[in-house]
């Protein structure tokens, strides 16, 4: 069999995708109007959270999400927002500023 040359098949293959790729664009600004992830954009507001939490809990919380078409973290953000409601009937006020203190269990805070 005859020796072929792949190096120069490669290098005509890269040569002619590097001139067929669009040239990259300036970075986009940032803001709120920057595209995140799935097309999404960035909310100044919010912040990215990773939480363990148990599977029957978090199969509920799927299902009630597609059942009623709207995203668990809608339902997540109105649950943080009852609990710290009802922790702040019972203790008073947070103070955001203020440092957190040794933790406790959980049954004697609620």
């Amino acid at each position: 069999m005859a020796k072929k040359n792949f190096g120069n098949v490669i290098d005509n293959i890269l040569g002619d995708n590097e001139q067929q790729q669009p040239q990259e664009s300036a970075a986009p600004e940032t803001g709120a109007s920057t595209k995140r992830g799935k097309g999404r954009p960035k909310l100044e507001d919010y912040e990215r959270r990773t939480f363990i939490v148990r599977k029957d809990l978090f199969l509920k919380l799927n299902l009630i999400a597609a059942k009623e078409r709207i995203l668990q973290k809608d339902i997540l953000e109105v649950a943080l927002e009852d609990t710290i409601a009802k922790y702040e009937a019972k203790h008073g006020e947070l103070d955001i500023s203020t440092a957190a203190e040794p933790k406790k269990d959980i049954r004697d805070i609620f």
